[in-house]
């Protein structure tokens, strides 16, 4: 190990090791209907209903997402659920780095095909693992309250998502080492 990687930044290396395209096929569990219910509004439940239980038949909903590092202490994330052309679902987050080496703060905003005409914030904040392989996230997104968990391997990544009442698994594999701006 070279003097350089045992002074890395662990949000660094993780996300410098993370940039590309990335892909997997979408899947969500509704979990507690009671608090699921209770944390989202119709046109939103509505969308993660039918992702929950969307038939084979009609075609896999895909998850596409893309890293992009700036030398800024920076990192563009994109977020794209698609159905063959739709887009049912699209967000841009930037990542601002901390100064610490770990801690990292999010800020951007969503659209879902449900609700087209408005825009959702996103933020939160997250921290990456001293080891750079694993990452975890507090975010709010649709107003609610959703934990995120990474865990990255060299060409693959898993995300959990825990938000309230579902949870969704997505194992994600690079597609592309090039960043896109999607």
């Amino acid at each position: 190990m070279s003097n350089e990687d045992v002074n890395a930044r662990p949000h660094d290396t993780y996300y410098q090791a993370c940039v590309g395209q990335w892909y997997a096929p979408f899947s969500i569990e509704i979990t507690d209907r009671a608090t699921f219910a209770k944390s989202y509004g119709a046109l939103d439940r509505l969308s993660f209903w039918l992702l929950a239980i969307w038939p084979a038949w009609l075609g896999r909903v895909f998850l596409h997402t893309s890293v992009y590092y700036m030398e800024t202490n920076e990192v563009l994330h994109t977020t794209r659920l698609r159905w063959f052309f739709v887009t049912m679902m699209s967000s841009t987050e930037v990542l601002v780095l901390g100064e610490d080496g770990a801690s990292f703060t999010l800020d951007g905003q969503a659209r879902l095909i449900s609700s087209f005409w408005k825009t959702r914030h996103v933020h939160g904040s997250g921290v990456v693992a001293q080891d750079a392989l694993h990452a975890d996230y507090a975010l709010t997104w649709l107003d609610a309250p959703l934990h995120q968990y990474t865990e990255r391997d060299e060409d693959q990544l898993v995300l959990t998502m825990q938000g309230q009442g579902f949870l969704g698994a997505q194992p994600l594999r690079r597609v592309s080492r090039r960043p896109s701006i999607m």
